[in-house]
């Protein structure tokens, strides 16, 4: 996982640099049981994927606890622990966009698809200026 630094819309939090590799598998590992979670519309497994995403990554913790409900991942862990799977889906789809988006301007086009990722219209993912960015594509 790449950390860059700089303020940007997306995935942001006070993250160090130092640690984020050796975690990032198990990161990938609960992300992959949210999103299999969400999209089979399980809510009891995608609040448990939620809860042991956050416990795995007290920086993903705090940027839920300080995403606005407006924001892509505000919107997901809300709708996720709400129990409601069809907004949960829908703020999936959002996060993964603004993911691609993010990716795609990082230079990495490998899985972006080509789509102008400056779109006016985009939820940002985490609060702006909060710190670094998580290149969750790593």
């Amino acid at each position: 996982m790449n950390v860059s630094s700089a303020t940007d819309p997306f995935l942001t939090a006070n993250t160090a640099s130092s640690g984020m590799d050796s975690s990032s598998s198990t990161m990938a590992s609960d992300f992959s049981a949210l999103t299999t979670a969400i999209q089979s519309g399980n809510s009891s497994d995608a609040q448990a994927a939620l809860t042991q995403l956050e416990e795995d990554s007290p920086t993903l913790a705090k940027a839920i606890e300080n995403a606005s409900p407006s924001s892509a991942l505000g919107s997901l862990a809300s709708a996720v622990q709400n129990g409601n799977m069809t907004d949960a889906q829908k703020a999936l789809a959002t996060l993964q966009e603004a993911m691609k988006a993010l990716r795609h301007r990082d230079g990495d086009d490998s899985s972006a698809a080509d789509t102008d990722s400056t779109d006016s219209g985009s939820t940002p993912i985490a609060p702006e200026g909060t710190g670094n960015i998580i290149n969750a594509s790593a």
